[in-house]
């Protein structure tokens, strides 16, 4: 249930040009930017300036990211783990902080 509370929030609260800086928990931000282009039941397509095509982030990914969010906010696993499972690592971890900082839960999601 969380997980689709969190995913509503970001349909709700992130719409199309919606602008995510790019994020880590070990370097905080780093620089560059992406645009939300897109949201659907299936994927998030950002549109980033160092990406040659637009990038079709699926949802199922992110479920697995948050799965994984508290350990990774509380630096107990890297965002090296974190790509492991997904290509799209920095999207979603950027796009997840946006959440947490605009929903002011010190890092947590919904």
């Amino acid at each position: 249930m969380a997980f689709n509370d969190t995913m509503e929030f970001i349909k709700n609260n992130f719409p199309a040009g919606t602008e995510i800086r790019n994020w880590t928990a070990a370097n905080d931000y780093l620089g560059d930017t992406f645009t939300i282009d897109t949201i659907n039941n299936d994927y998030i397509t950002v549109i980033s300036p160092n990406a040659q095509n637009v990038q079709n982030v699926p949802v199922n990914d992110f479920q697995l990211v948050y799965d994984m969010w508290d350990q990774y906010i509380d630096k107990n696993i890297g965002r090296a783990q974190i790509r492991d499972i997904t290509r799209f690592s920095k999207y979603i971890i950027s796009i997840f902080h946006q959440v947490s900082i605009s929903n002011e839960n010190s890092g947590k999601l919904l």
